[in-house]
Order: structure tokens, then sequence, then C-alpha cells
């Protein structure tokens, strides 16, 4: 590992896939075993389980760290236009993690909005991302996501 430029994470959030996208680039070959090797566990009281305000606009700023992370060593091998799809999704993947706040009018739109913003609209031109998430990117610029959802129960986000 010390041959290689790697950006280790020092946020919990996403971290395993910040350093494994790192390594990837440098892999001669990948390949794919049936079987699980990787297991992941859950402390109970871990901020995975915890779905506080604090707590989700923590696991959003770690993964976004990460995300950036991961963001700017493409930039950096010279990739990030060809990846910039892939880069956008994973921005969204943490972005997401703000989801429950959304529901709540105000300073917590306002954070969802500071966050990438324009996200949504490169994720619903972009045709590799799945049908639900373009719809569901879609109802948030329309603010019809969570609330309106909801109520013709769409979605199951409180």
């Amino acid at each position: 590992l010390q041959q290689y430029t790697i950006t280790f994470p020092t946020q919990p959030m996403g971290e395993d896939s910040a350093i494994t996208l790192q390594l990837a680039y440098y892999c001669k070959k990948i390949v794919h075993i049936d079987q699980a090797l990787y297991f992941y566990f859950q402390r109970p009281g871990s901020i995975v389980n915890n779905s506080s305000t604090e707590s989700l606009i923590k696991k959003f700023q770690q993964a976004s760290d990460n995300s950036g992370i991961v963001r700017r060593f493409y930039e950096q091998k010279g990739m990030g236009a060809q990846l910039k799809d892939a880069l956008n999704f994973m921005d969204f993947s943490a972005k997401m993690l703000l989801l429950p706040l959304l529901g709540r009018k105000g300073y917590y739109r306002k954070i969802w909005n500071s966050a990438f913003p324009g996200l949504e609209y490169r994720i619903i031109k972009d045709s590799h991302s799945p049908r639900k998430i373009r719809l569901k990117c879609l109802m948030i610029i329309l603010h019809l996501y969570p609330g309106v959802t909801n109520k013709i129960r769409l979605t199951h986000c409180k």
C-alpha cells in the first residue's frame, strides 16, 4: 500500500467505500467470488443505529467527507469527467442520509438544498441511475417528497 497514493478517511460513515474505490484504481485484475467474505457488525449504540437529527446530520457530513476523498482521488487521476455519473451517485447516497429531515420545513430544507446543489437534476439526467431514484429526485425538486408521496402511500418516510 505504501507505493500507492491512498487517502485514508478519518470519518466512519462510508470509509470502507472510500478506501476500496481508491484501491480499485490500482488493481490489475478484479474478480467476483460468490461467497460472503465481508461481515458488517453494527453495535447497538453506534451512530449507524441512531436517527436523531444531530446524528443524521453528522452521518451526512462524514459520508460526504468520504465521498469527497473518492471524488478528489479520481479527479487527480484525470478520471473525474469519465466517472462523473458514478461520483454524483455516490454524493447522492451521502445526501440521502438527510432524507428523514426533508419533511421538516425551513432550516432542514435549507440544509438539504445547500448539500451538493443541483445534484438532483444531475441524477435525473443520468440514465444509469435507477428510475425509482430519479423519480424521487423529481418529487424532491417539486416539493412533493416526502409530504404528498406519504399521503398517497408512495413512500414510508416519516
